[in-house]
């Protein structure tokens, strides 16, 4: 294991080969039975159907399942789905693979950044295993084989948190970067609504309290993302699908998707009460 981290990292940087290595391991666990497994779970059934019918009808901005409204999550996951479709797929619409590539796309993006974000905060040893961890996750190895949204959503929150690790150690930021993760907040958003921005408000939250104790500003940093410039991009990304759902839908998107789905699930999950990790495993 020495002599394999001697050739993958050097000091806070992957080497080409140590990236190279974390694409082909990704490859290895995820695309295994991506296109021979049927339809193994009711909300990746739902969610290939309704993007189905998006490509059929080329109706890209109404979410429609069967012939009743699927408004539970944003248009997000089914645009990168119908994408794929599309462009792998087209006279295959019923092949369950097609759709699942964007979770297998999202998944190896959460491990690459995950092992950027870990070079950026301690060293590329560190990054490097912590990739190899998540690509050995039994959740992520699910995942990145169901036409679902956390794949994707995952890949958006690693993408943000490498952009707030950056903007944290270094004086300096590339544009790319910047760039990178405004465009994940936006497409965060539009995958499954605020999800994405609860990890990085706890993020800042915390650095916010951490800067206060040591007498620093959390501005000082974080400016360094230009969010003059970062937050109307994002909104860009965000407001005009939003404003054409809610003008189809004449307020149903916004009643089912955050009344039904997203306040009753929290509210469920409230009085289901708390057990202590490993609870589920052991029943």
């Amino acid at each position: 294991m020495t002599r394999l981290l001697d050739k993958v990292a050097q000091g806070q940087r992957l080497t080409p080969v140590g990236w190279l290595m974390l694409l082909l391991l990704c490859a290895a666990m995820f695309l295994s039975g991506l296109a021979a497994l049927p339809p193994t779970d009711r909300d990746e059934s739902s969610f290939a159907q309704a993007t189905k019918q998006m490509v059929e009808t080329g109706n890209y901005v109404d979410i429609r399942l069967q012939d009743k409204p699927r408004y539970q999550k944003p248009i997000g996951i089914y645009w990168l789905q119908a994408a794929s479709v599309r462009l792998l797929d087209r006279d295959h619409l019923n092949e369950i693979w097609a759709y699942r590539v964007p979770s297998f796309i999202g998944m190896t993006i959460a491990v690459l950044m995950t092992a950027a974000l870990g070079c950026v905060l301690f060293n590329a040893r560190v990054g490097f295993l912590a990739a190899l961890m998540l690509a050995g996750c039994l959740i992520a190895n699910v995942e990145a084989r169901l036409a679902k949204t956390d794949a994707s959503l995952l890949a958006t929150i690693m993408v943000a948190q490498y952009g707030l690790a950056v903007a944290y150690r270094r004086e300096a930021m590339q544009w790319g970067v910047r760039l990178a993760f405004w465009t994940a907040l936006g497409i965060g958003i539009l995958i499954k609504g605020p999800m994405v921005l609860l990890p990085v408000a706890a993020t800042l939250l915390w650095l916010w309290r951490r800067d206060n104790a040591e007498g620093a500003s959390t501005w000082q940093w974080l400016r360094v993302t230009k969010p003059v410039i970062g937050l109307p991009w994002m909104l860009l990304i965000v407001v005009p699908w939003f404003v054409a759902i809610m003008h189809a839908s004449h307020g149903a998107f916004a009643e089912q998707s955050a009344g039904h789905d997203m306040l009753a699930k929290i509210w469920q999950g409230q009085n289901r009460g708390i057990v202590p990790p490993g609870a589920h495993a052991v029943l």
